[in-house]
């Protein structure tokens, strides 16, 4: 509970994947190696240029900065689209109240997709 009222519910569904991310080690894909997508979810125009500049001085490869399928994400979304969710990971990091989740797609020209969303700006 924080001291405005609000609090954090836990998606029960996540929560094994949360604690696999904790416990784990330091990741084995170095960030300059890991690709990375941005799209803006929020509505908020800009946004995401934003984010992919804080991820490039991190070191990652950001490939694409685009808008998502749409402008109403409330959470911003860090999805793997490989088997190994390690980078991932490293890119959830910077990327503060995000959804972790899993997508594999052969087809995916990167190894990360971040989707931007609304609570990014608060």
């Amino acid at each position: 509970l924080q001291a405005d009222g609000r609090y954090w519910l836990p998606d029960s569904n996540q929560l094994p994947y949360l604690a696999s991310w904790l416990t784990a080690e330091v990741s084995a894909v170095p960030r300059e190696r890991i690709t990375v997508e941005l799209l803006n979810g929020s509505g908020v125009r800009g946004v995401a240029t934003k984010v992919a500049e804080k991820l490039r001085r991190e070191g990652f490869l950001v490939q694409k900065v685009d808008n998502a399928d749409s402008q109403d994400y409330d959470v911003s979304q860090v999805i793997s689209r490989t088997e190994n969710v390690d980078a991932a990971k490293e890119v959830a990091i910077l990327v503060p109240g995000a959804q972790l989740l899993k997508r594999e797609s052969v087809e995916a020209a990167v190894m990360v997709t971040v989707i931007v969303g609304k609570n990014y700006l608060e």
